[in-house]
């Protein structure tokens, strides 16, 4: 809900009413450079109520550790927009309808404009962006004895684990993973895989956004099974059969996650060989 806040000064003589102005332009400069309270909106106006505040308004893209900030749905009911300033909630501050700001570090900032009418009618809009590090991950599929490829972290077939984040929701099945040793792969995320039942689901608890997946299934050794793989319900590898000629199939794609879960699933496949996944912030 929305919290308005606004200053009412009574004032019965004309130089009453003219020092009230010279409040006003006083109050909106102080709140414009230097307001960081936690009011989700505040106004400020005369005490008859005539001139009516300024109504700020601001989108924001995201990307990285740059945030691009556009005020230009702001608007004023019966006047014009003279100035509109920015705290970035990390000590820097800003002017202007459209601005970029570069954060030092992930977190949550609170964002503040300030708009400023042409009559000194003031009103302050505040709202929290988070900013998450980035997510790159790699996960190899491979027996718990086997060594885990730099870079990587180890998955052998375990349920779905809250605390590490990642896992089967729906199990693989009995044949278990594999690590062949074989000349022919080109590391050790390539030689290891876990057999896949057509019914099984994979996830990773990742923010809702865009990512970036790659994702490799293969079996040097015996290459003898079709492969089909979805990711967040696409079609990835759709039917694709291994062979002595194509020991490896790698796909990637970019996707939206919307429930905090990325998921794999492998219906069309007889029995899948996923070697690996990676998964990164778009």
């Amino acid at each position: 809900m929305k919290t308005s806040v606004t200053s009412i000064i009574k004032a019965s003589q004309a130089t009453a009413t003219t020092t009230l102005l010279f409040v006003m332009l006083a109050i909106s400069q102080t709140f414009a450079a230097d307001f960081s309270g936690s009011l989700k909106r505040v106004t400020i106006t005369d005490s008859q109520a005539s001139n009516k505040p300024p109504i700020p308004t601001f989108t924001y893209t995201i990307s990285g550790k740059m945030v691009t900030f556009d005020a230009s749905t702001t608007t004023d009911p019966d006047g014009n927009i003279t100035e509109l300033h920015w705290n970035f909630g990390d000590g820097s501050k800003g002017s202007g309808a459209n601005t970029t700001h570069q954060y030092g570090t992930p977190g949550s900032y609170p964002i503040t404009l300030t708009a400023i009418d042409n009559n000194g009618a003031v009103s302050l809009y505040q709202l929290t962006i988070n900013l998450t590090p980035p997510v790159k991950i790699a996960v190899n599929f491979q027996p718990v004895s086997s060594s885990i490829p730099d870079g990587y972290i180890r998955d052998s077939g375990d349920s779905f684990d809250s605390t590490k984040g990642y896992g089967w929701t729906v199990p693989p099945g009995t044949q278990g993973s594999r690590d062949r040793n074989s000349s022919l792969s080109p590391d050790q995320a390539y030689d290891t895989f876990i057999h896949v039942t057509p019914t099984a689901v994979w996830e990773y608890a990742v923010p809702n956004g865009k990512y970036h997946v790659t994702v490799t299934v293969g079996d040097p050794t015996a290459p003898d099974t079709i492969q089909g793989v979805q990711v967040e319900g696409a079609a990835l590898i759709s039917a694709e059969s291994l062979s002595s000629s194509k020991l490896w199939i790698t796909r990637d794609t970019i996707v939206e996650v919307t429930d905090n879960r990325l998921t794999l699933t492998f219906k069309g496949s007889t029995t899948a060989k996923i070697c690996w996944i990676r998964i990164d912030s778009v």
